[in-house]
């Protein structure tokens, strides 16, 4: 009896859980189907966090590709694709992947070793003596920095990425007129 109590539980805990899948899917569904990808993104999210589904982490995928957020779209479908899931997934993170943009940071001089880049004030990379380095951002303006150790501003600017571009962006130590200005400033002292 206890085994088929414990079997019974469990079969009913399951079912429980597949209902609220389905019910978080349904009521995400029908938010996107009338345009509203940040409401489906709430609900998705609030029911991973009671019930992890890798359906919902494909919904919410979907749902956040739909609002631009392809970054997160597309780290949680690589990590759909880590588990094993539906090959079709890959599908969906390949076409992801295409519209990512990416943006190039170069460095006049190399940043010292203690160096932050940030991107919209979030740590995207330690910098160790790098002149360039690649990220992959979701579209947008984005303001860009390299901080140092104490967090003082060594270098910033803003750069728009669009979906599916590759961009460059030079940074120069904060103070510093980039080189075409310093060369024009010298030829009119002339």
């Amino acid at each position: 009896w206890t085994s088929l109590a414990g079997l019974l539980w469990l079969t009913a805990s399951v079912g429980h859980a597949q209902s609220s899948v389905d019910a978080a899917l349904q009521t995400a569904d029908a938010h996107a189907q009338e345009g509203d990808h940040h409401a489906a993104i709430a609900a998705l999210e609030t029911a991973r966090a009671e019930t992890p589904s890798a359906r919902l982490d494909l919904s919410l995928a979907v749902n956040l590709a739909a609002t631009g957020s392809l970054r997160d779209a597309a780290t949680l479908l690589r990590a759909l694709i880590d588990a094993g899931t539906n090959p079709l997934v890959a599908e969906r993170l390949a076409a992801i992947e295409r519209r990512l943009p990416t943006l190039t940071v170069m460095f006049r001089d190399p940043p010292p070793p203690s160096s932050r880049l940030m991107i919209d004030g979030q740590l995207e990379a330690q910098l160790i003596g790098a002149r360039t380095t690649t990220l992959t951002l979701d579209p947008g303006v984005h303001v860009v920095e390299v901080h140092d150790a104490d967090g003082h501003v060594l270098a910033r600017t803003e750069s728009e990425v669009r979906e599916g571009q590759r961009s460059e962006v030079a940074l120069m130590p904060a103070g510093l007129p980039p080189p075409a200005l310093a060369y024009d400033q010298g030829a009119a002292a002339d």
